[in-house]
């Protein structure tokens, strides 16, 4: 089965998920509208057929973290938001779920030109376990990819400005209780590193 997700454009931005069999026949096809400008950004499948889309939405007066849950039949089971600073912006990029249906997100929270990455897990029921922003005050920092290990410790891989014209890769570690443990850098050359996408061997 192929699973995609998007924003279709209608009275507002709305999410559109739709799922087809291997033969391309639409099963079926759910819409998410707040009534305001909502927009995927990525997407997951986990093993009993649940869906999860992350994106945002405009529904709180700025941009916020909207993540949303779909059984097998395309039924919403839940819709929650994440906001990290008041009044600014936060983004999802990355989505990942571990073998207990928990849902962890990434992507960034602030104000241009202070953005820091922001890292959410929630249960399978919608609730939130933890969040946590890591970044450096006054510069752009985001996330960009998340994965999990089979002992719930939590890798975000993101992007961190030095300085004009200097970003860096970052490696965070969150350990089950949502604690960073450890971060490592890339910089080469003080020249600009642009991180694409991680994964856990």
């Amino acid at each position: 089965n192929v699973y995609v997700t998007g924003t279709s454009t209608g009275g507002s931005d709305d999410i559109v998920t739709i799922k087809y069999d291997s033969a391309g026949n639409k099963l079926w096809e759910s819409r998410y509208d707040s009534g305001w400008v909502d927009r995927a950004s990525a997407f997951a499948v986990d093993n009993a057929g649940n869906s999860y889309v992350a994106g945002m939405t405009y529904a709180g007066g700025s941009p916020a973290i909207v993540v949303l849950k779909y059984d097998s039949g395309g039924n919403q089971q839940w819709v929650e938001t994440a906001s990290g600073n008041a009044g600014g912006d936060t983004l999802a990029s990355a989505l990942a779920i571990d073998g207990a249906g928990n849902v962890y997100i990434t992507g960034k929270t602030g104000r241009v030109t202070d953005y820091d990455i922001m890292t959410v897990k929630y249960l399978s029921d919608g609730t939130t376990a933890w969040a946590h922003t890591f970044g450096t005050a006054g510069l752009d920092d985001w996330g960009v990819d998340v994965a999990v290990d089979g002992s719930g410790n939590t890798y975000v891989l993101g992007a961190m400005t030095r300085g004009a014209g200097n970003t860096d890769f970052v490696t965070v570690k969150y350990d089950a209780a949502g604690t960073p443990s450890s971060a490592v850098t890339y910089d080469a050359f003080t020249r600009i590193d642009t991180p694409s996408a991680m994964a856990l061997g």
